[in-house]
């Protein structure tokens, strides 16, 4: 799963940049609600992309694995 930025324009949603995603595709979009203050809205998306760079760089392990290895040292 890709999260990417985007704007409401004219009551459209309108991505801050290109996407490459095929014609027709289906996107699942999370409207956030506004109980958050600008404050924790940043640190959570500092939080989302710090994620995203790990994942990137292939340092995030499978949940699958990782209760395989749970479960082998038991």
């Amino acid at each position: 799963m890709k999260a990417i930025r985007a704007h409401v324009q004219d009551g459209k949603i309108v991505p801050d940049e290109p996407i490459d995603l095929p014609e027709g595709a289906a996107v699942e979009i999370l409207v956030p609600d506004n109980e958050m203050s600008a404050q924790e809205r940043a640190e959570l998306e500092a939080e989302i992309e710090a994620s995203a760079a790990e994942f990137e760089r292939g340092e995030i392990e499978d949940a699958h694995a990782f209760a395989l290895r749970l479960v082998a040292k038991a």
